[in-house]
């Protein structure tokens, strides 16, 4: 209740607020290519594929050969590739292309999973495949192509390395990433909490800044917050202390924000 009534309060106040412009990510277009040669295969995958817009069939073959010039030369995002082709076999034809796409293994047998797992595949398919199956290990294939592409969409960004702009009016103020201490979620808005007790108000929800803001400076720690890591000052496994601020760490934010923040970090134990 408390977390909605600062929603509408800082929903009535929106004309006194500064908003911070952003640029909307554009939605993601993933290049498949299929490689089988079992032909009634190749047109349930497609036929499945395309009824989500943001998958691309860029190439399909029966012909191993064909197949290997033409994913050289598209470059796709992914290969949906059967293991046991005619006179071949799938893993070492994937061993020897020079662009290694993400790749899903396709196959009768179950016996080739380790081999599939070797090669950092994201997934491995058993005949017949669901179309819920595809389409779920697709969705973690776009989660890593969205993460890979965050830099380019920061670029896009109108800021600086040191720096982000708002729009106050025709005008862009510089604000310093320095004086960014940490991002709170308000729903479909945000609250920028800055050095000497500023906040600022976006209408920008926290997940399209985690794609924005550089991955540098930025870390999310839980569903409600976004911090800069610059301004850290103790960390434990519940919270971490923002410039006297402690912030709870979300759990399923646990495993990674630790030792992201500490990886870098020469870490001294103190005797006790």
């Amino acid at each position: 209740m408390e977390s909605l009534a600062r929603y509408e309060k800082n929903r009535r106040s929106i004309s006194r607020v500064t908003f911070i412009y952003y640029i909307e990510p554009q939605l993601l277009s993933m290049t498949i290519y299929l490689l089988d040669d079992d032909e009634v295969q190749l047109i349930y995958l497609s036929s499945v594929l395309e009824k989500n817009p943001s998958y691309h069939v860029v190439g399909k073959q029966m012909n191993t050969t064909m197949a290997i010039q033409e994913i050289q030369a598209l470059k796709p995002d992914l290969l949906i590739l059967d293991i046991e082709l005619e006179a071949h076999n799938g893993i070492e034809i994937y061993k020897s292309l020079q662009h290694k796409p993400f790749l899903i293994l396709c196959t009768s047998h179950l016996e080739f999973a380790i081999d599939a797992f070797a090669l950092n595949a994201m997934d491995y398919w058993v005949k017949p495949v669901s179309p819920e199956r595809i389409f779920s290990s697709l969705a973690r294939v776009e989660n890593i192509l969205q993460l890979q592409q965050q830099n380019a969409i920061s670029r896009e960004l109108n800021y600086q390395q040191d720096s982000i702009f708002v729009k106050e009016g025709t005008t862009y103020r510089k604000l310093a990433i320095q004086d960014l201490m940490y991002i709170e979620s308000l729903g479909d808005f945000s609250e920028f909490h800055l050095q000497g007790q500023q906040k600022v108000v976006a209408l920008v929800n926290l997940k399209t800044l985690e794609l924005q803001l550089p991955s540098t400076v930025f870390l999310r720690i839980s569903r409600m917050h976004i911090i800069n890591i610059n301004h850290v000052e103790r960390i434990n496994t519940q919270d971490i202390v923002v410039k006297g601020k402690p912030l709870s760490i979300g759990k399923t934010y646990t495993d990674t924000v630790l030792p992201t923040l500490l990886a870098s970090q020469l870490v001294i134990k103190r005797k006790l």
